[in-house]
Order: C-alpha cells, then sequence, then structure tokens
C-alpha cells in the first residue's frame, strides 16, 4: 500500500475526511509543499491526488533523491469528481479512483496489424450501419453485419 496525500485545491472541493480515512490538505502545491517532500522519506510509493501539479511533485522527488520503490502516481479527482454536480456525494468515487491507484499496471496487451487494402466491415443495427455504408461503398469495398434487424435495401450494392 502506498502513502496517499489528497488535496482540496483551495478549499474548492468538499472533501470529507472521515469518508476517505485521510488528512485533507489544502495547498500540497504551494504552502503544504513541505508535507510532499517529507512523504518521499520512508515510503515504497506516494500516491498524490493532484494530476495539475504533476510536473512541480516529480521535479520535487528528483530534487529530493529519494528512490521510492514503486512510481510516484498521480489521481485527478478534481475533474473527475470534485468539481462535479455530485461533488458533495463523490466520497466513495475518489476512495475508488485512490485505490485503482494501488493497483498494479495492466499489462500491456499485443498490437495486431491490419491493412484494409480498401476493405470496411460495419457492425452495428442495420438502420445506422446501412445508411453508413450506403455513403462509403462508392470509396470502400463495404461489408455490413447487422446486429439487429431491419429493412433491409432493394439493392445489394454490398454483402449484408
Amino acid at each position: 500500500m502506498s502513502q496517499k496525500l489528497i488535496c482540496n485545491c483551495n478549499g474548492t472541493m468538499p472533501l470529507d475526511a472521515k469518508v476517505l480515512g485521510l488528512t485533507i490538505h489544502t495547498s500540497l502545491c504551494r504552502q503544504e509543499i513541505g508535507t510532499v517532500i517529507k512523504a518521499f522519506d520512508g515510503n515504497d510509493s506516494l500516491v498524490i491526488a493532484c494530476t495539475q501539479e504533476g510536473a512541480l511533485f516529480s521535479e520535487l522527488a528528483e530534487q529530493a533523491d529519494k528512490a521510492l520503490v514503486a512510481p510516484l502516481r498521480f489521481v485527478n479527482i478534481r475533474e473527475v469528481a470534485g468539481w462535479t454536480q455530485e461533488a458533495k456525494a463523490s466520497g466513495p468515487k475518489i476512495a475508488a479512483l485512490l485505490a485503482l491507484a494501488d493497483m498494479p499496471e495492466a499489462e500491456p496487451v499485443p498490437v495486431v496489424n491490419y491493412e484494409s487494402q480498401g476493405r470496411l466491415l460495419i457492425v452495428g443495427p442495420g438502420d445506422q450501419a446501412l445508411p453508413w455504408a450506403e455513403k462509403l461503398s462508392d470509396s470502400l469495398d463495404v461489408s455490413v453485419l447487422c446486429t439487429e434487424p431491419g429493412a433491409l435495401p432493394i439493392a445489394r450494392n454490398f454483402p449484408i
């Protein structure tokens, strides 16, 4: 588990320390910068709930010459929870975002190269896919896979 630092962005977010189980800071990027520097000591990893000042915090970590075992991570709680219309009830969402930051990075998936060579497959409900197929069939070799039945065109200019 990592240490987590959370800031209410100069009082602009209604964060509940009891719900989150964390100390709420008001100005980690300015007046409370010492708290961030101190957090580099003795922690395996650190999560800071601020992406806007990520460059500043990363530079401080480098200057402090403290190698965290795990990377310094940032979570954007402000735009996705704290400044939303539901901000006062966003405690569980913020807690989930902070917990997600403790999860290991996902393994990369293999990349599949594909060259269409002018072919296009449109997948979707017939009433949406067929008009697109009509528009694009003059310039591409179009096939349509209808996921929902619908009226089929009289002229079959492409496989459906």
